[in-house]
């Protein structure tokens, strides 16, 4: 590989290393529909766990809007304020409560990485990956 050409690609990302094929599929989707996908995925893995948000953050998942920074630092502390030891439902709460922070804020990928954490907070990684995978097709 020319140096070129390593320059030029871009680094492989969590979810690439999930299913690559799936982290291909979500990118060529428009903005608008990478993130409306993420926040599905997420308002499903909040239900799954029995996690609530704010209402302003519920709102926002249901349309895959934006937060103000205010409410994304609510959901940083939320999310560290939620956390367990590795492989417990704490651990997969803190994920739920970072995913929707992702999903909501406006960082390019930041999408990507709503998506990668919201189906490994779910209690079936498999299951969730499947029904990401059904969505893109």
């Amino acid at each position: 590989m020319t140096s070129l050409a390593a320059a030029t690609t871009t680094p492989r990302s969590r979810l690439d290393f999930d299913d690559g094929e799936l982290a291909s599929r979500f990118r060529a989707l428009d903005e608008g529909a990478r993130r409306r996908l993420a926040c599905a995925m997420v308002r499903r893995a909040l239900d799954e766990l029995g996690v609530s948000l704010p209402p302003q953050a519920v709102g926002l998942l249901g349309t895959g809007g934006i937060a103000t920074p205010a409410q994304l630092a609510d959901l940083d502390r939320r999310a560290a304020g939620t956390g367990g030891t590795l492989g417990d439902e704490g651990l997969r709460r803190a994920r739920v409560v970072a995913a929707a922070r992702y999903a909501l804020s406006p960082q390019p990928r930041a999408a990507e990485e709503a998506l990668h954490e919201a189906m490994h907070a779910r209690a079936s990684f498999r299951g969730a990956l499947d029904e990401a995978r059904h969505y893109l097709h």
